[in-house]
């Protein structure tokens, strides 16, 4: 697994971590996380949702497929959204007196942070190369492509499959 791939999971994990984490706490001990009695509740939900998304939209935008840039483009914007949400309840929670932050909310932040780092470096990354060989071109002729640009060398026309 490269670095890249390393970073994108390993944020997603922590979208997912700090989701179910407390984000709050209070005076005496209280606190309060996505998780309730009954399940995750509340923006925790919201939260689970957009990791679980976002982790099926960065494996899709790590292979190397032509889409693979809607993909790693809604990895981006699931991950913002989930960083949102944590930041939204962030500065409410903050506005409540003798409450503080919980873990759960940065968590998200910086999970977030990671995927979208992930998904620019997975965008920016450039296309692996077209290998030497010969290729059939518009005028049904074999022409041989060096790894970098066409020349001029060509073979007969083409029968069947093209050889290695």
């Amino acid at each position: 697994m490269n670095g890249r791939r390393l970073l994108g999971y390993g944020g997603i994990c922590a979208i997912l971590l700090g989701s179910i984490l407390p984000w709050a706490s209070g005076p005496f001990g209280i606190s309060a996380s996505g998780i309730g009695n009954g399940g995750t509740v509340g923006d925790g939900v919201i939260t689970v949702i957009l990791g679980i998304l976002a982790a099926a939209t960065f494996a899709a935008g790590t292979r190397d497929t032509a889409a693979h840039r809607g993909w790693s483009i809604t990895a981006i914007v699931l991950a913002v959204l989930a960083a949102v949400v944590a930041g939204v309840d962030t500065a409410r929670i903050l506005s409540v007196p003798l409450v503080s932050i919980g873990i759960g909310p940065p968590l998200i932040v910086l999970g977030a942070l990671a995927v979208v780092v992930a998904s620019v470096q997975a965008l920016s990354a450039p296309s692996p190369p077209v290998p030497a060989g010969w290729y059939p071109d518009p005028q049904g002729t074999m022409r041989w492509w060096d790894g970098l640009q066409w020349t001029s060398d060509t073979s007969g026309p083409r029968r069947g499959a093209p050889p290695v």
